[in-house]
């Protein structure tokens, strides 16, 4: 090759390198950006549920359900000796 046309194919190189360098980096820091979205969401998720959960169990329902649920079994238990 003559002298010019390395010197073209070197800056042909280093533009790529430079495009491509900032295509990878816009690239991971979307994926990046993607992924620490997705997990403040998932755990954000959570958060609201033990809140709720806490509330359900301080309120006092988880009982009331408890007891409807064992009078369904004696219920239950009562038709099948019926039968």
């Amino acid at each position: 090759m003559v002298n010019g046309d390395e010197e073209r194919v070197r800056k042909l190189r280093n533009g790529l390198n430079r495009r491509v360098h900032s295509l990878f980096l816009r690239w991971t820091y979307s994926i990046h950006r993607t992924l620490i979205l997705g997990a403040s969401r998932f755990l954000r998720c959570i958060l609201i549920h033990l809140s709720y959960m806490q509330t359900w169990m301080l309120s006092g329902a988880w009982r009331v359900r408890k007891q409807r649920w064992q009078i369904r079994k004696q219920n239950n238990k009562k038709e099948s000796i019926l039968k």
